[in-house]
């Protein structure tokens, strides 16, 4: 059995072996030797003989690496979900793949590795997209929020829109959730971004009024800070404070939620709406607290703030 931290390429070769008359490693299942009579240390020999393989092959040798590493972490095995994504995004066992895909894109996520994130999440979608079974509705919607989660930090609005309508109407059906307030808040600010600010207040009322129904703080905050935003571009008609009444509600979910992205972007856009009306001062104010909240928390995303 493989003990924790052993998942290098070596695994790849675990009970490979060659009969006479045979060119290419043939995978012997019932074997009694050890992974240890069968490691090959040197990168281009282990490269060269996973090259060898043929697909059914390293199949079938990256689900024993996978099964194996399952076995041995038990509970804790989302402590290697990135090395299990990429064992099992290599078989046909698309359950698995889109499960520890999911759980590796978080964890990248978290530490703002968009890249990785953004390639397991577009990985376990297109899973999904090709085998629909592979993946409930509740997972699917996680991963959905996830990946319009990285549209947010890389500006993609045009893609947050396209992706946010493409699975809609799956996340629709399967009824009112958290997953599906937040799709659509995020479908909002697509929306929003593209000018289409009539689908904005639909959708972002739609994402608030489940969020109030489910009492969900962090999704009726996030629908309201977009349309915080909504209504300073679009202000015709709209009550002057409306903003600072829904700013204050914003700002007391994100102290309860520990949200310091939310609080930062409260403080960002109450410092940009007085600055557009020329009321310098209460701009100032507030991007004050932006500027504070940022360095008391070392925040990582501070800078990104304070350089626009």
């Amino acid at each position: 059995m493989l003990k924790k931290g052993e998942y290098d390429r070596s695994c790849y070769f675990v009970n490979v072996s060659v009969t006479p008359g045979q060119r290419r490693p043939r995978v012997d299942g019932e074997r009694s030797r050890t992974p240890a009579d069968y490691a090959f240390n040197h990168a281009l020999v282990q490269d060269t003989l996973y090259g060898s393989l043929l697909t059914p092959q390293r199949a079938t040798l990256h689900q024993k690496a996978a099964e194996a590493l399952e076995e041995s972490y038990g509970d804790k095995s989302a402590d290697v979900a990135d090395v299990l994504a990429h064992h099992y995004a290599r078989t046909q066992r698309s359950e698995k793949a889109v499960y520890y895909l999911s759980l590796a894109a978080k964890k990248n996520l978290r530490v703002f590795s968009l890249a990785e994130a953004l390639a397991q999440l577009d990985q376990a979608l297109a899973r999904i997209e090709a085998e629909p079974a592979c993946a409930d509705d509740k997972l699917l919607a996680e991963i959905v929020v996830d990946r319009l989660m990285v549209c947010c930090w890389e500006a993609d609005f045009t893609g947050m829109a396209d992706i946010a309508e493409r699975y809609r109407q799956r996340l629709e059906a399967a009824g009112d959730s958290r997953e599906l307030s937040r799709v659509l808040s995020w479908l909002g600010e697509g929306y929003l971004n593209a000018t289409r600010f009539d689908d904005a207040e639909r959708v972002l009322e739609r994402a608030r009024t489940i969020g109030e129904e489910l009492q969900d703080q962090e999704c009726i905050a996030y629908a309201m800070w977009d349309q915080m935003w909504l209504a300073m571009v679009t202000p015709a008609d709209r009550p002057l404070d409306a903003i600072e009444r829904m700013a204050e509600r914003v700002l007391q979910a994100a102290e309860r939620l520990n949200d310091v992205y939310l609080e930062s972007l409260t403080y960002l856009l109450l410092s940009f709406n007085p600055l557009q009306r020329g009321h310098v001062a209460t701009a100032d104010k507030w991007a004050g607290k932006l500027i504070d909240l940022g360095k008391r928390r070392a925040y990582v995303t501070f800078d990104s703030f304070v350089g626009h």
